[in-house]
């Protein structure tokens, strides 16, 4: 299944390497797209607009209908 992997750049918990490592180790997946939010926290799909939420749910909704 292609996979979608979302970060906050401002994410305190998920940090780049770790979005690297799941690039790595998804091997089963036949597309990973991974995407770093600018200015986004670690609660994007709860935030603020400005704080990343907004282009989180247009990437989602994006990658969804592909």
């Amino acid at each position: 299944m292609p996979t979608l992997v979302l970060r906050g750049e401002l994410d305190f918990w998920s940090r780049p390497e770790d979005l690297r490592a799941l690039e790595v180790e998804l091997t089963n997946a036949p597309t990973v797209e991974t995407v770093t939010i600018p200015d986004g926290t670690h609660y994007l799909f709860n935030d603020r607009p400005e704080r990343g939420r907004d282009r989180f749910i247009r990437k989602a909704l994006s990658f969804i209908r592909t």
